[in-house]
């Protein structure tokens, strides 16, 4: 075991039906399936990307990338898999990752287009909450969504998330800017 997987190793989480694997123990054919194959239904809440970004090489990089600024502790990236299963089918980013004063991160998460309305991303979001707010001690975790995207917006406040506010134009997503409600969750512990 390199380095780098024995401390990829000490992010692994589990939920009672996922296995949220970190970017440096995950197998990049697996992601960019996942990415491939979710393309058209990730379309509308994505950026513009190009083929490109669905190669390989590309997937490798990124993963790459990931691994490094979790190394860093600026940001942690897991991939979904259900229980012993090789298949990727979603991911969540703890990004953003701010200590000091600010102890706080943003949060990032998409689904496959097969397995959403099932409770998946709930448990894996709890599980990465958890992360934040035991392993890394920060005191606010916020997620950024688009009014319209009411899957999302029940998972964050079946959490606890609280809307905060709008932010108008927000985020440049499929090509236009979109508005985003503003939800966070605070650690009680902090």
């Amino acid at each position: 075991m390199t380095e780098t997987e024995r401390i990829a190793s000490t992010w692994i989480l589990k939920t009672p039906r996922l296995d949220l694997t970190p970017a440096g123990l995950t197998d990049a054919a697996a992601v960019q399936g996942f990415f491939e194959r979710n393309r058209e239904f990730h379309a509308p809440w994505d950026p513009v990307r190009g083929d490109a970004f669905y190669t390989l090489e590309a997937v490798t990089a990124m993963l790459a990338k990931q691994m490094e600024q979790g190394i860093q502790r600026s940001a942690y990236y897991w991939y979904l898999h259900p229980l012993g299963e090789p298949l990727v089918t979603g991911f969540v980013g703890l990004t953003n990752i701010v200590y000091g004063p600010f102890l706080s991160a943003f949060l990032g998460y998409k689904l496959d287009g097969g397995y959403t309305s099932c409770g998946y991303m709930t448990e894996a979001l709890h599980a990465v909450v958890g992360f934040a707010f035991n392993h890394c001690a920060l005191h606010r975790v916020e997620a950024n969504v688009m009014p319209r995207n009411l899957a999302s917006v029940r998972v964050l406040e079946k959490l606890g998330f609280k809307n905060e506010g709008y932010s108008e134009a927000y985020l440049r997503i499929a090509g236009k800017w979109e508005g985003h409600f503003h939800y966070a969750l605070l650690n009680p512990e902090v």
